[in-house]
């Protein structure tokens, strides 16, 4: 992480760099995910082959596995109804919406319309994209190794304590990137994080029964 801080951007309220430096050659790689994928697929300065590959593993020998949202194993998307449907009929028009989209017809019409074919998980890529070698390199590390039965449980500290909670933690990765830290120490400094905001909500909810656990 500290040798691609190099290429950082100098923070999110600077300006935007002019180019992308892998779609400029400058770097051998760059970390991207399934949506920004067509950021560098459709950008006509791309004049040399690239393949995308998954995270390696910790230690040699071990075992890949994903992390991240399981989409595949969400059994369920999020679809909103605002309240100024209620309005003139717009109920029953949103209702007829939301039974479209999530109808098999809805759903082969959006998968027809997508530069990534929907599949079964575990489909090997040379089943999604048949015949088409550059496609298979483009998006092998997004097809293996697979998801299904294959993922780690990741903490977000955001989503998990609040935005608030973000901003030591900030601190911490810039610290260590700077060279403020040693890795051991940063490590050091996020786990006692980690400890004192479980604390912090574990007090903030007795209902949980924590001393119980």
């Amino acid at each position: 992480m500290k040798k691609w801080s190099a290429y950082f951007n100098e923070g999110y309220q600077a300006p935007p760099q002019p180019g992308d430096a892998f779609v400029q050659g400058k770097l051998a790689f760059r970390s991207i995910v399934r949506i920004n994928m067509p950021v560098i697929e459709n950008d006509p300065n791309v004049k040399f082959k690239w393949a995308s590959f998954y995270l390696p593993p910790l230690t040699p020998g071990g075992k890949v596995r994903r992390v991240g949202n399981a989409g595949a194993g969400a059994g369920a998307v999020f679809l909103f109804v605002p309240k100024t449907t209620q309005d003139k009929g717009k109920l029953d028009l949103a209702l007829d919406l939301v039974q479209y989209v999530t109808s098999p017809k809805g759903n082969d019409f959006w998968c027809a319309s997508q530069a990534v074919p929907c599949y079964q998980p575990g489909t090997p890529i040379d089943k999604i994209f048949p015949g088409n070698p550059t496609m298979q390199d483009h998006y092998r590390g997004f097809v293996e190794p697979p998801a299904v039965n294959n993922r780690v449980r990741g903490l977000d500290i955001n989503n998990t304590y609040g935005q608030a909670a973000t901003t030591p933690e900030t601190k911490i990765f810039q610290d260590y990137l700077s060279g403020a830290a040693t890795l051991d120490q940063s490590l050091s400094a996020y786990q006692r994080l980690l400890d004192q905001l479980a604390d912090t909500a574990i007090r903030q909810h007795p209902e949980w029964n924590a001393d119980k656990w």
